[in-house]
């Protein structure tokens, strides 16, 4: 069994939520007073034999039996106990407990059920003997009030006893309970053990803990004279309810030069309170160019490294050196610092010199920000990027593998910010691999499941990693079909889940999967821009998630998402590159459902010809920073970095053409898209776009000229209106839209 630093590095890597809106809200605000961070976390069974089970005493003697949690009696002298072992390295050591509840899901009980209460284990459950878990189970301090059990999910809170006992079991790293039957009765019951998935028993546990955080780098910002003096100062406040002594460094560097480096040391910081925390002096150097200042925080038992890392890019300037071109370094204008997408160095050419194409991919592992990206093109080169050093490191390829295909058309790579990442190779296989980020090493896993249709990954596929239960699953979504399915890294195996909504068409290239962070995940489809999500708890497909990328842009042109379409999730909601050989660039808002265009990728870099994101595109959102990186595609080496200005980071309205923010650019009358057209079936989704919003009305003509759907309704500036053709019989019409004192028709064509 690994060592309780080993694992704790794991499962809080697992338990990391990124908070940026939450930074980004109080910076808008000004002010950090007051706010102190909830501290709840579940702690679950270890995946190993005998980490739950039941003990039967019986004629025979004692016999220990593995995963579910039983007790009771049977005719004529049977008896059984539960027992469970919590794992506990996910709670800080130094974290005073507050509350415990232990919960389990009763899958079967007698009528009437048995009474039992919880009871306290002093040995380990995996490597004890039968007989000593009995007597523990039954004789051990009793941590809950009795209960007589009924069928489904329990929750118990544990008493004092049971609180001081978690409280003291955080120095080892796990604790022991067994679930104890103390009357005669020939009753008995059946609880999940530590190999049913969401099913398996846990303890919720409530503490006061530390959450030390870095707000806002003050300074050094923006641009900075060549040998001037500037002292760094941060703004930091405890989010947490525990006080102490945490210590800050800062670091200033170009590329691989590193300037400066102070660390500054802080006695103590009440809960709720902010500080600000000036820096020795940084004289700064003669070459022009862009820099980098890194903030990282440190405090034993902190219960949310995330945190505790800022980074910011600033310009030093000089009156006589022009600056850069894009891909080097420095980058730009050093006097003209600029808001939105910047050219950064490329990714490496490698071995075969072949540029990014169909499979390219990106990851970012969000404790560190380094972005990990797959070149595709049919090879297996792989390298990695640090944002703050502007340095690409090539990488292990992935191996051939035994079907001696190379990373392609389907590929999806994705990291579960724990020190891996997985891998969907795609190019018309089902193999699936994991890459050990220490190591530098790829390890085949088990297939991606066969599906019904038996169907390989050449298109189309989604893959998010969510951490569940104490483990992590690898959620995938096979295109081109619709089969949705897990991988849980604790069992080393997959599992099936209800397929996406059949909707209409294929999952084709550029279709992605996004996770929120939370219990949620979203799927957009490609060419169709149909918009769903999965319910993680429930396991279960929620209808009505929005509606897709619009189609239309802010310079009234139709476009669609196609390859190279990619999103991420950051500030509550989703940052998407559209694709398909376009420069769009979109956030969709989960609190409206509302899409807003942003400044657009240069479609003109280092390569040297205008073109725009596709196959082979990705964008990943940097956790320490206002920033997204992307990856171009379509046969370039390009990667660039979109710098938030400070209104987008509160999603305020998008720029315009021109980059400076403005309202969405609108046309002067209706613009309107039917999807699909033609028809097949009964339905049709009108896209609109209007001057303001106010009433409108949608009418369908037939080729007569005559009124045959009518609808009326109040209109934003700009949606979709789902048209119901169930009573038009097949043939050509004429759908009207008028708003505002203007009209905008198209023909639609119903096939049947």
């Amino acid at each position: 069994m690994q060592t309780r630093k080993e694992h704790a590095m794991k499962l809080r890597a697992l338990s990391v939520k990124i908070v940026s809106l939450t930074l980004t809200l109080l910076l808008a605000l000004g002010a950090v007073t007051g706010l102190q961070a909830e501290m709840t976390r579940n702690a679950y069974p270890p995946f190993e034999h005998f980490a739950s089970g039941r003990i039967m005493n019986g004629n025979s003697g004692f016999f220990k039996h593995n995963a579910e949690l039983m007790f009771g009696k049977d005719p004529p002298d049977d008896k059984w106990q539960g027992f469970v072992k919590f794992d506990l390295t996910d709670i800080p050591e130094d974290a005073y407990i507050t509350s415990v509840s232990i919960v389990y899901k009763v899958i079967s009980v007698s009528n009437p059920g048995p009474s039992t209460v919880v009871t306290l284990l002093s040995s380990d459950p995996v490597p004890a003997t039968a007989a000593q878990l009995w007597q523990e189970i039954s004789s051990g301090p009793v941590l809950t009030s009795p209960i007589v059990e009924e069928r489904g999910w329990v929750e118990r809170p544990l008493n004092p006893t049971g609180v001081a006992a978690v409280q003291s079991a955080l120095a080892n790293g796990w604790i022991a309970m067994g679930l104890f039957k103390f009357d005669e009765t020939e009753t008995k019951g059946h609880v999940k053990g530590y190999q049913a998935g969401p099913h398996k028993p846990y303890l919720k546990i409530g503490f006061a803990g530390r959450d030390l955080g870095i707000v806002e780098i003050t300074a050094p910002v923006a641009q900075v004279q060549a040998g001037s003096s500037v002292a760094p100062v941060l703004i930091v406040h405890n989010f947490g309810q525990v006080d102490g002594p945490f210590t800050v460094e800062v670091t200033i560097r170009r590329s691989e030069e590193e300037f400066y480096r102070r660390t500054v040391p802080v006695p103590n910081l009440s809960p709720g309170q902010s500080l600000t925390l000036p820096f020795p002096v940084w004289t700064a150097d003669q070459v022009g160019g862009e820099r980098v200042v890194r903030a990282d925080l440190y405090a034993v038992g902190d219960a949310n490294p995330a945190n505790n890392t800022l980074v910011g890019w600033f310009v030093v300037t000089r009156d006589d050196e022009p600056g850069g071109g894009p891909g080097g370094d420095p980058i730009g204008d050093p006097r003209n610092i600029r808001w939105g997408w910047e050219e950064v160095r490329s990714v490496p050419a490698g071995p075969t010199n072949r540029p990014v194409r169909a499979g390219g991919a990106l990851a970012i592992d969000k404790t560190t920000g380094l972005i990990y990206a797959l070149k595709g093109n049919k090879t297996g080169e792989f390298a990695v990027y640090d944002p703050v050093t502007g340095l690409w490191r090539e990488l292990a390829p992935v191996p051939r593998g035994a079907d001696n295909r190379q990373v392609g058309k389907g590929a999806v790579l994705s990291a579960d910010n724990a020190g891996n990442l997985y891998l969907v190779k795609g190019s018309n296989t089902s193999e699936f691999w994991r890459y050990d980020i220490a190591a530098n090493e790829w390890t085949r896993l088990p297939d991606v499941l066969p599906g019904p249709k038996n169907r390989k990954l050449k298109s189309g596929a989604g893959l998010a990693i969510v951490p569940q239960y104490g483990t992590e699953y690898v959620y995938l979504l096979k295109g081109p079909g619709n089969e949705l399915m897990r991988y849980a890294a604790d069992a080393n195996a997959w599992e099936a889940l209800p397929d996406a909504p059949a909707g209409s068409g294929k999952w084709d290239k550029g279709s992605w999967l996004v996770y929120d962070g939370e219990n949620r995940i979203y799927l957009h489809k490609a060419k169709k821009h149909e918009f769903i999500s999965f319910d993680l708890v429930a396991d279960a497909w929620t209808p009505g998630s929005g509606f897709g990328l619009p189609f239309m842009n802010s310079r009234d042109r139709v476009t669609r998402s196609k390859e190279g379409g990619s999103a991420d999730w950051r500030d509550s909601g989703i940052w998407a590159l559209k694709g398909g050989n376009t420069d769009e660039f979109w956030r969709w808002e989960a609190a409206t459902g509302r899409w807003t265009e942003f400044e657009p990728m240069p479609k003109l870099g280092s390569t040297g010809k205008v073109r725009g994101v596709a196959a082979g595109g990705g964008l990943v959102s940097y956790p320490f920073a206002p920033v997204l990186f992307g990856l171009k595609g379509n046969k370039t080496l390009e990667f660039w970095r979109y710098t938030m200005k400070p209104a987008e980071q509160m999603a305020a309205p998008q720029p315009g053409p021109s980059g400076e923010l403005a309202q969405p650019v609108i046309a002067h009358d209706p613009r309107i898209i039917i999807e699909p057209n033609p028809v097949v079936g009964n339905a049709v989704n009108l896209h609109y776009r209007l001057d303001r919003s106010g009433a409108g009305v949608i009418t369908v003509f037939d080729p007569a000229g005559r009124s045959v759907l009518r609808q009326s309704q109040q209109l934003g500036p700009a949606g979709a209106i789902r048209l119901d053709l169930s009573r038009l019989s097949a043939g050509v019409y004429t759908v009207r839209l008028d708003a505002g004192g203007l009209s905008s028709s198209l023909k639609l064509v119903k096939t049947r």
